[in-house]
């Protein structure tokens, strides 16, 4: 923005100043019959006189043509006129009747208030991301053991194999050298190495207490992406490689009671809960539905394990007992009791629903589905800082990072892209993830330090992470 002159005249030994009437004489020959607002003298020795006529060509109020005069020879030191301005001049000078209330009243006065404060805070988020930007970059490379490490897998052969229903088929796995296998609580999976890098998760419901075998289930899906097609195609005698057992679905064995609600091949974690449960003596029931009783897989393992009074099976073609109500189910149940239920979306948000409504607490509420949360209309655009490269990619709110990194060209391992199998996780070293995975356990999520970037995103704006 210019800024408006300001003469200086020297003081002079060898003359007087004229009169003020002659140093307005002069300068009505330029500005006419305009009405003075204002007449000041620079410095108040009256060397220099400046006289405010009113400007009549501009619509903004209190605007004025002024002039500097030497107040010895009436001589034109300088002018300042509003059309002749700059255009940042003129800007300027039409915020202060705005701030003043002249112009848009108490209205304009609010929002170049708002204005105002908006530019502060912007320059103070400004100075904020530079700080934080040089902090990222002073932050120390990982140490080796600070990486996520990839599991170490079994080898492992396929016992027996055989088609419990027209559309589940059963896997006996058994480790290769005839060993004991890793143990696992009833809850837990296990994720399977197929073809074609194909990782998919399957529950164990086979008994805990025996570590001889790993007992699996996989549904034949019409929409496959290749996992349930592969694997209901091994026989036995084939060899495959699998993770040790994860439980993200962990049985409370001290709670007063249980209830287990499963729908399809969701029965498969229960069984290994109901074989638990049963074994310690711990009082449950359980609910099991499915389309038709040809469809309802190891109905035979369940009643083995389970007294008729407490086991309940509900098909969508017989009158009884019917379909399966969440909210007349979970009325019934024990103060105290953990509700555990695995199945289609459907039947899990109505029995989360029908626990809220009827006052629940949420941490004896437990639920399983492989598949990732939503995105959701809530997703953010955040930053991904790449510590060893020093790189940052942005992940808009209509992506993941995944993509985001694949589309920068950053490389990772991938499988499944729902947050199940784990193979993309990354060690985060600053920054809060927002977890939408079912791969890591509820431990995890709340230390933050690992980040699935196939489906979680990031609660803060920068996520560092060891890539």
């Amino acid at each position: 923005i210019a800024q408006r002159p300001a003469p200086e005249v020297a003081e002079r030994a060898d003359a007087s100043l004229l009169p003020l009437d002659e140093v307005i004489a002069t300068a009505r020959q330029r500005y006419g019959d305009a009405s003075i607002k204002n007449i000041r003298f620079q410095g108040g020795s009256g060397r220099v006189v400046v006289i405010y006529f009113e400007t009549p060509s501009t619509t903004r109020p209190r605007a004025s043509d002024q002039i500097w005069l030497d107040g010895y020879s009436a001589s034109t030191l300088a002018v300042a006129e509003p059309a002749a301005l700059p255009a940042g001049n003129q800007f300027f000078d039409w915020l202060l009747p705005i701030h003043s209330g002249e112009v848009f009243g108490i209205a304009g006065r609010v929002l170049f208030a708002l204005g105002a404060l908006s530019m502060s805070g912007l320059a103070l988020t400004g100075i904020w991301q530079w700080l934080e930007r040089r902090r990222l970059r002073s932050l120390p490379a990982p140490a080796s053991g600070d990486v996520v490490t990839r599991p170490k897998l079994l080898d492992v052969v396929v016992a027996r194999a055989w088609d419990e229903t027209r559309s589940v088929r059963a896997l006996e796995l058994r480790a290769v050298d005839g060993g004991e296998l890793p143990p696992f609580e009833a809850g837990a999976h296990v994720d399977v190495y197929l073809a074609d890098d194909i990782i998919r998760q399957y529950s164990i419901w086979s008994d805990p207490n025996d570590r001889t075998r790993y007992c699996i289930a996989v549904l034949e899906l019409a929409d496959s992406r290749g996992g349930s097609v592969a694997a209901h195609a091994l026989q036995a005698g084939a060899r495959l490689q699998i993770a040790s057992p994860r439980n993200t679905f962990a049985l409370v064995e001290s709670a007063p009671a249980s209830l287990l609600i499963a729908g399809g091949i969701g029965v498969t974690p229960m069984i290994a809960m109901a074989s638990r449960l049963a074994k310690l003596g711990q009082p449950f029931k359980m609910h099991y539905c499915a389309r038709r009783r040809e469809d309802a897989a190891f109905v035979s393992q369940l009643r083995a394990v389970i007294a008729n009074d407490a086991l309940s099976l509900h098909f969508s073609d017989e009158s009884h007992p019917g379909r399966f109500h969440a909210r007349d189910a979970l009325s019934t149940v024990p103060a105290g009791a953990h509700i555990y239920v695995c199945g289609p979306v459907r039947m899990i948000e109505s029995v989360l629903a029908a626990a809220r409504e009827l006052g629940w607490p949420p941490d004896r509420v437990h639920s399983e589905l492989f598949k990732a949360a939503p995105v959701g209309e809530d997703a953010r655009a955040f930053d991904l800082h790449l510590i060893r490269s020093g790189r940052v990619v942005h992940v808009s709110a209509q992506q993941s990072a995944l993509d985001a990194l694949v589309a920068n060209g950053v490389r990772i391992p991938s499988s499944c892209a729902q947050g199940i199998c784990g193979t993309c996780a990354m060690k985060v070293l600053d920054g809060v993830p927002d977890h939408r995975d079912r791969y890591l356990t509820r431990a995890e999520h709340d230390s933050g330090a690992i980040f699935t970037p196939c489906c979680s995103r990031a609660r803060t704006p920068v996520l560092v992470v060891d890539l």
